[in-house]
């Protein structure tokens, strides 16, 4: 049975970057008891960067707490929850098994999964690893996105509970395919545009490229090593 492992958040701080500092609330402490999930994500919980962070499409964030051994050996380093940016430290509800579009009930909230996390330079600033974004694309262990449909609370040891799944081909692991390896997939890339559930910055990316768009936005941020290890420009 799928379960929330762990749950935490975080609040904006500066923190070592390329000779300078970013500011970020990559780093999160976990939470010990009930903590409430409203649309904009969990109590206590800020962005440092609310351009690119936050809002209703990235209220909440999950990680499988399956990757963690594949870190820990990669990166040869004892590393613990949460590791990477995660609100939520999910077990049996990684990328194959999490679709977009699944409404998942956690704990008290109701949620549901309308995108893949895509790791940009915050995470190369906390583990001092320029290529590390790289690595988790080329991994697949990415994480996901989730909107808020019914507020509730939420606590370490909640079962999660799959209430409907529309599109069960449209798996969080297809997405990241469409967005890093096959990104001129025609078909693919209607699949995931006629999911209504499919967040806008995905939608606006996958539409960019059917159009033909040697370049996108997503791309430009998020796929390339340079653009990964620096703050975008």
């Amino acid at each position: 049975m799928a379960e929330v492992v762990a749950v935490s958040v975080g609040r904006p701080a500066e923190i070592p970057y390329r000779g300078g500092t970013v500011r970020t609330a990559f780093v999160k402490q976990r939470q010990a008891g009930p903590v409430a999930v409203g649309t904009l994500g969990l109590e206590g919980d800020e962005q440092g960067d609310q351009v690119r962070h936050g809002g209703p499409e990235k209220a909440v964030m999950a990680y499988a707490h399956e990757h963690y051994p594949y870190w820990r050996q990669r990166l040869e380093r004892e590393i613990e929850m949460p590791a990477f940016g995660e609100n939520l430290t999910v077990r049996g509800m990684g990328e194959d098994e999490a679709r977009i579009g699944d409404v998942l009930r956690l704990g008290e909230a109701v949620v549901e999964i309308c995108q893949a996390r895509q790791p940009c330079f915050k995470i190369a600033a906390r583990y001092e690893l320029p290529k590390i974004a790289k690595w988790v694309q080329e991994a697949g262990f990415t994480g996901y996105y989730m909107r808020v449909l019914e507020p509730g609370s939420v606590w370490e040891g909640a079962a999660i509970e799959r209430l409907d799944s529309p599109h069960p081909e449209l798996t969080i692991s297809e997405i990241n395919r469409l967005l890093y390896r096959d990104k001129r997939d025609a078909d693919g890339l209607r699949a995931a545009l006629a999911a209504p559930q499919l967040a806008a910055v995905l939608r606006g990316i996958f539409e960019r490229r059917l159009a033909g768009a040697v370049e996108d936005f997503g791309e430009r941020l998020y796929g390339s090593d340079e653009l990964l290890s620096q703050p975008p420009g």
